[in-house]
């Protein structure tokens, strides 16, 4: 899971994740679950061909980008 908040992604952020997920092919599911303001939160499940392999690359490059921890695996 990669846990975001919409208020603070701009395109730039978008390109770069899907960047950092394609260069991280794997057979994991990704889902983002993207909060809304401080009530609402929607679990998006990316297609198949957006799965990725579990590493601590693919971490360290998801906390760099958004500037935090925003991965969980489960």
């Amino acid at each position: 899971e990669i846990h975001l908040q919409a208020d603070h992604l701009n395109e730039t952020h978008i390109d770069e994740l899907a960047e950092v997920l394609r260069q991280s092919a794997g057979e994991c599911p990704v889902v983002v679950k993207l909060a809304i303001g401080a009530r609402s939160t929607v679990a998006l499940r990316l297609p198949e061909e957006t799965r990725v392999m579990p590493s601590d690359e693919l971490v360290m490059r998801l906390d760099r980008l958004f500037g935090h921890r925003v991965t969980r695996f489960v």
